[in-house]
Parts: structure tokens; sequence; C-alpha cells
């Protein structure tokens, strides 16, 4: 899976957003925690039926 994300860095931290491979709606992050969870494989992508 590919991600576009648009970090802006400030002295109070990082926010941004991240776009997921053939998603039109970018979500929101705030942290390196917040960008990390994003990142983070979803569970359900692994269960099988």
């Amino acid at each position: 899976m590919r991600f576009v994300i648009d970090l802006v860095y400030t002295v109070d931290g990082v926010h941004g957003q991240v776009l997921r491979e053939g998603s039109h709606t970018p979500e929101t992050f705030t942290g390196w925690l917040g960008l990390l969870r994003l990142l983070e494989p979803s569970s359900n992508l692994f269960e099988e039926d």
C-alpha cells in the first residue's frame, strides 16, 4: 500500500494528513504516534473469511 503524507513540522510538534492509495479522502493526524497509527496495517485486512 502506498501513502501520500503531508507533514507540517512546527516547534510544537508535527501534524498533517495521510492519503491512502485508492482513497479520495485524506485522514488527519497530530503527533508522530498519530501518524504511525494511520500507517499501521488495519487488522481487518488480514482476517480470513
